[in-house]
């Protein structure tokens, strides 16, 4: 079992939103300061918050899902509200369109459960299918009272063929529907 190698982001504002979203990604690759507990800090402050002036499509498009009110230039603003972790608690590999094993997944589900229990989110996007999948399992399975968020599980955004902007948005919206009814 891996410990919580790579600690979530936690937006400025995410603690008085209501719903509390937290953004969930399948895995980090090597590159600048991995393997450092706040690198998942450091891409979300440099690709997604933009505060190095460089930004990447991929956080781009999950603002832009979460709240239609945003475009390409004001999408940064969306992270002071939400919080981001990766499942996989390991290095994949050396860039993308590399598969965690399955192994990487079992090993990483104490810690996101820990993660869980500290953030308490109201809802949980997925980024990916195939994460969604081996969530939904563990979750099953866990030994405890069954978990309190909502899940919303998309499409990868890094995959321009099948991600949908409007699906995800969609998908959203139910999710906050569902929230609000609770």
């Amino acid at each position: 079992m891996y410990e919580i190698s790579f600690e979530p982001y936690v937006g400025k504002d995410y603690y008085s939103q209501s719903p509390k979203v937290l953004v969930l990604g399948e895995s980090h690759y090597a590159g600048e300061g991995d393997q450092q507990k706040d690198f998942t800090n450091y891409v979300v402050q440099r690709y997604a918050k933009r505060e190095t002036g460089e930004r990447r499509r991929f956080f781009t498009k999950i603002a832009k899902a979460l709240d239609s009110q945003l475009d390409n230039h004001n999408a940064h603003t969306l992270w002071d509200k939400v919080a981001f972790y990766n499942y996989v608690q390991v290095i994949v590999g050396d860039g993308p369109r590399k598969r965690p094993t399955n192994e990487m997944f079992s090993n990483s589900n104490q810690a996101f459960r820990k993660v869980v229990e500290r953030l308490k989110p109201d809802i949980v996007v997925v980024l990916g299918r195939h994460l969604g999948r081996h969530l939904d399992w563990y979750v099953k399975h866990w030994d405890t009272e069954p978990n309190s968020y909502i899940t919303c599980n998309w499409t990868h955004p890094a995959t321009p063929r099948y991600y949908k902007e409007h699906e995800a948005t969609e998908a959203f919206e139910v999710a906050k529907q569902q929230f609000m009814a609770r």
